[in-house]
Parts: structure tokens; C-alpha cells; sequence
């Protein structure tokens, strides 16, 4: 059973639910440590939350940590977007995940990835020329850079680019030239050490039926040795454990033996 659920979101971004909420909803789900991981304001769309905010958001988790009394514990993350400035306020805050939802073109205008179908058309055309594969290409380009710059303790959704693929079919994303782009990113970031969550959100929004990263990306995570945390990606308390067991059973088909959690003192691993 998942002990740690540290993807998650609330009212200070994109949530539906607070973190006394979602707080509760983990004490209830025998969740040992609750991690808030807040989207990092995005200057471009003005989205996220702000650094003049920051100290509320980081005040709000303390007094849930203090009002539950550690059960569960509690954990003030975020989730730092590729179209955050450098000077975001990230004073105080225990853990990072790094996600990329959106592209730069070869004009350095920003393209969204996973908002919508739409929006993920009006990327390839506006910034790519049609083509997917060089949306595809410099979306994973721009990920391997982020993570290596930021050096995060978790890499966010990697293969967020297929989002709506199962439903759309806008690429193919078994085709070889694809998954050796997908492999050779992930060898990259592999080698800087950072866990990779296995992301249970776009099932719950009901855009898949199986987590990021696909399952040829995380055999060679686990040929490689490399860590992997469940995550749920959570925007209300009623999602907060979606799919997680059902991940652990995904992972275990696989060949994975353990899973690795997040605690206050840091990652720990956990037989499956």
C-alpha cells in the first residue's frame, strides 16, 4: 500500500480541495506522509502560485502539519515548471518535482503541451510546423536541460508529450525513430540519479488507462536500476489514492521488486 502521496494540488494552484482536506482524506487512507507540491507560477499564462504567495502557501502546510500531528506527516513541496523565472521564491520548501507541460519553439515562444487537444494542435502548428516530431524532439530536449539544470529529487510526468495519444492518436509513440528519442532522454536523466514518479493523473482525469512513463521507459529504469515513487498527481481529496494500487500491481508486472516512497528523512524503498 502506498505510504507516501507527494504529487499533489490544491486551492493555492489548480486544486479543488485544501490542504486540511486532502490532510484528512490521507489520515484516512492510511497515508503515512502527505506531500503538497503546488505548481510554480508561470509567468507566460499567469498561472501557478506567485512568490509573493509562497510564504502563505509554506505557513498553511506547517499549520496542517501541526493540526494532524503527524498522521499523517506532512511535507511542503512543489512542483517547479519549466516557465518559472530563476528567482522563484523556493525558500522552505522540503522537496522539487520538475515538469516540463509546455515547449519553447526555435523563436522562444512558448507552446502549451497538456491543456487540451486543442491546444496541443495549436503548438504543432503554430511552433512546429505540423510536425510532431519536432515537437516531440524539442520537448525532450528542453526536459533533459531542465532536470540537469534544476537537479530536482523527482522527475515529473517524463512522457507528458503523449498525453492524448491513446484517444487521439496524434503520433506514434511505439514507432522506433520515437522510443529511442524517449530512451536516450530518460538514459540522460538516469544519470543524474533522480527518482521518476509513476504518474496515476491522466487516468484519473480519464485521458489514459495507464500511468506515465510508458512501459518501455520504465523497463529501462528498472534494467538501469533506477528509482521509481507512485504518484497520483491528486486536484481533489476524493483522487488523492486513484489508481494506486493498481500501479504497484503495473509495476510489479514489469519486474519491479520496490518502489521507493518519500519521507521526512528523505527517499526509502519498499518491497512490492
Amino acid at each position: 500500500m502506498m505510504q507516501s502521496c507527494i504529487h499533489t494540488h490544491t486551492v493555492f494552484c489548480d486544486g479543488k480541495s485544501t490542504m486540511e482536506e486532502m490532510a484528512s482524506a490521507a489520515r484516512n487512507a492510511g497515508i503515512k506522509t502527505l506531500g503538497f507540491s503546488g505548481h510554480s507560477y508561470d509567468y507566460t499564462d499567469d498561472f501557478g502560485i506567485k512568490s509573493e504567495d509562497m510564504p502563505a502557501y509554506r505557513a498553511e502546510a506547517e499549520r496542517v502539519r501541526q493540526l494532524f500531528g503527524g498522521e499523517p506527516d506532512v511535507l511542503c513541496g512543489i512542483e517547479l515548471d519549466n516557465f518559472t523565472h530563476d528567482e522563484f521564491d523556493l525558500s522552505g520548501i522540503e522537496y522539487v518535482i520538475c515538469s516540463v507541460h509546455g515547449v519553447f519553439d526555435a523563436e522562444g515562444r512558448k507552446h502549451v503541451i497538456d491543456g487540451s487537444p486543442k491546444r496541443l494542435l495549436q503548438a504543432v502548428d503554430e511552433g512546429f510546423g505540423g510536425s510532431f516530431k519536432r515537437l516531440y524532439t524539442a520537448y525532450y530536449e528542453q526536459y533533459v536541460s531542465f532536470i540537469k539544470n534544476k537537479k530536482p529529487d523527482i522527475a515529473g510526468h517524463f512522457d507528458l508529450i503523449t498525453k492524448y495519444n491513446e484517444k487521439f492518436s496524434f503520433f506514434d509513440d511505439r514507432e522506433e525513430g520515437y522510443k529511442q528519442l524517449a530512451l536516450s532522454a530518460l538514459d540522460a536523466v538516469l544519470d543524474l540519479g533522480v527518482v521518476f514518479e509513476l504518474n496515476t493523473g491522466a487516468i484519473a482525469r480519464g485521458h489514459r488507462s495507464l500511468p506515465y512513463p510508458a512501459d518501455f521507459l520504465l523497463q529501462r529504469i528498472l534494467q538501469r536500476n533506477g528509482k521509481v515513487i507512485i504518484t497520483t498527481d491528486a486536484h481533489s481529496a476524493e483522487k488523492l489514492t486513484y489508481w494506486a494500487a493498481e500501479a504497484e500491481d503495473y509495476l510489479k508486472a514489469i519486474g519491479f521488486k520496490e518502489v521507493y516512497e518519500l519521507g521526512r528523512n528523505g527517499f526509502y524503498g519498499r518491497k512490492l
